[in-house]
Order: C-alpha cells, then sequence, then structure tokens
C-alpha cells in the first residue's frame, strides 16, 4: 500500500485511468497533450516512457508505484510497456478530449 496524495500535484485530477492488459513491447500514448498535465504511475511491472519536447528527448523507466512522473502539456510521450501484466495508473488533469491531443513530435 502507498499514499497517493492529490495536494503534492501542481493540478487537481479531473479524470483517473488504468492502462493494463497490454502485450510486452507494446507501445501506447504517442501523443502530446495541448493544455493537460498528466501524472503516470507504474503500479505492477514495468513501463519504459520516452518523453520529446523542443528537439530534447529522455527515457525514463517507472517500476515502483512509489515514483511517479509528472507530463506536462506540450511534451510528447510514447510508454512502452516492458513486461507481461504491467499496470499504468494515469492521473489527468482534463476530461477526456481527443482535440485536445498533439500526435506530431515537437
Amino acid at each position: 500500500m502507498f499514499p497517493l496524495d492529490f495536494q503534492a500535484l501542481p493540478f487537481q485530477p479531473a479524470r483517473v485511468f488504468v492502462v493494463e492488459s497490454v502485450p510486452p513491447g507494446t507501445l501506447r500514448g504517442e501523443h502530446a497533450h495541448k493544455h493537460q498535465q498528466q501524472a503516470l504511475i507504474c503500479l505492477k511491472g514495468t513501463v519504459s516512457v520516452a518523453m520529446q519536447v523542443e528537439g530534447r528527448t529522455a527515457t525514463v523507466e517507472l517500476g515502483s508505484p512509489k515514483v511517479a512522473l509528472l507530463m506536462e502539456s506540450g511534451v510528447w510521450s510514447a510508454q512502452r510497456f516492458v513486461e507481461p501484466d504491467s499496470v499504468l495508473l494515469v492521473l489527468a488533469s482534463g476530461e477526456y478530449d481527443p482535440q485536445e491531443y498533439l500526435d506530431a513530435r515537437s
């Protein structure tokens, strides 16, 4: 068990969802958000997050529910599920809106 303190986030979550049952090696996400922020937490397994913004790139491996990765608006990202049965929790600052997505890498 781990506490999740919404007060520690730089935004008030408006939506929470879980991504699971994704075969290892599969990419998810592959977009940025125009205005919304997200916090990514790997509840089980390992998820590798590739990010790109303004020509800079970085990759972070999430493998503990004690660590959250804050995704600011405008940061393109893709999540690769590394292990079988990996589970990713996502806290989003806004409601689902496909018009909010930026599909191209910045």
